[in-house]
């Protein structure tokens, strides 16, 4: 038998760094944090500059001259703005829907009941439709986001947990009054001199009531990090614009037939033809001590090497302490796989609406990192809600 004398040859490969990025993100923010800055080449906490504004695409925008019979009647978007976050913009447009009160909703559902309208459910069931106490107190918008990425199809996860998110923040943040959603409709009616009024209160005498709901479109671009931050600024930038157009009614009543098909004479059904005006509306309130400003700030503990007073790095001996970094409006794709995070919505002076914890794998977070971390959040704030 012969031997086989085989050798084997290594190569070295060379990464560019946003290769490296991608393979080995720890890898590369912990290179970057030893040299004492960030892949983004801003100092650890270092915003991004943003730039907000009005999109100024809802159907109550003027024109330069102002003029009402100018307006944007073509669209059914009532508040919009634009955020921009270093390279990403966020573009969200708010959009409203009329339904009727649950309260009201409640005395509906008995009322066809005892006509046999509709089977009895249980109880319990009942009130988990109908909503919690959470959403009788406070309004909510529901937004959906969607991400640019050069290509068609379903929302994603991230999406999906964006909106979601957002949602919750919203309604737990107590922004929105309920009873500011509420509409105080009017009935059109002619006087004895054939002139249109508008009537209200007691002489309308209305006895349904309804309320807005709120939907929020947010369309992303340029992503480069996570997008909570813009999310929400942009949210809530467009609540401030968002304008509620003044509803009328047209009353007609009809009967119903039940479920066997026969005529019930004793239940008649009141139908309404809601009537939005296109140039009367009222700006939407909210509570100036809610509003606030998020901030995401990652956490990373990074090993520190120190070397003997030779500063032979290959003959020596490191030793390697640890130190906890604070990054803040993390950008890339290194530091987008940060797994600690703080999520902190703040209204600058001193009291948060929100704070999320997000521990990861591996060392505990300190309270003063936690401290820290509230601290640069709020000092943000207080920048930043000025802008809004």
């Amino acid at each position: 038998m012969s031997e086989i004398d085989g050798h084997i040859q290594l190569k070295s490969t060379i990464f560019l760094p946003s290769e490296l990025a991608q393979i080995a993100p720890d890898v590369t923010l912990n290179k970057y944090i030893n040299a004492g800055y960030r892949p983004s080449l801003r100092r650890f906490n270092e915003f991004k500059p943003v730039i907000i504004s009005k999109a100024g695409i809802s159907r109550y925008d003027t024109s330069i001259n102002g003029k009402a019979e100018e307006m944007n009647e073509s669209t059914s978007v009532i508040g919009s703005s634009s955020v921009k976050c270093g390279e990403t913009s966020a573009i969200c447009m708010i959009s409203a829907g009329i339904i009727e009160d649950d309260f009201e909703a409640v005395n509906d559902y008995r009322t066809r009941l005892d006509a046999d309208i509709i089977v009895d459910n249980d109880k319990e069931e009942i009130e988990n439709v109908l909503g919690g106490e959470l959403l009788s107190e406070n309004g909510c918008v529901y937004p959906v986001v969607e991400i640019a990425k050069g290509s068609t199809g379903p929302p994603g996860d991230e999406e999906v947990e964006l909106g979601e998110k957002l949602f919750e923040t919203l309604l737990h943040s107590g922004l929105i009054n309920r009873d500011e959603l509420k509409i105080d409709i009017g009935l059109k009616s002619i006087d004895e001199n054939g002139d249109e009024v508008i009537l209200k209160g007691e002489e309308a005498n209305i006895q349904k009531k309804f309320s807005f709901v709120l939907y929020a479109r947010i369309q992303v671009f340029g992503r480069t990090g996570p997008l909570f931050d813009q999310c929400y600024a942009a949210l809530i930038k467009a609540l401030k614009d968002t304008k509620l157009p003044d509803v009328y009614l047209n009353e007609r009543e009809s009967s119903l037939r039940t479920r066997t098909g026969k005529r019930n004479a004793n239940v008649n059904i009141q139908t309404y033809d809601l009537v939005c005006d296109q140039v009367k509306y009222r700006e939407l309130k909210l509570r100036n001590d809610r509003i606030c400003w998020a901030s995401t700030l990652g956490i990373v503990n990074v090993k520190e090497e120190r070397h003997d007073e030779e500063g032979d790095a290959e003959m020596s001996e490191s030793n390697h302490i640890g130190k906890t970094i604070i990054l803040s409006d993390l950008e890339g794709e290194a530091e987008d796989n940060i797994m600690k995070r703080i999520i902190a919505l703040s209204n600058g002076n001193d009291e948060f609406a929100s704070i999320t914890i997000e521990r990861g794998t591996g060392e505990r977070l300190t309270k003063d990192v936690i401290k820290k971390a509230l601290k640069l959040s709020q000092v943000r704030a207080s920048d930043m809600i000025k802008k809004l």
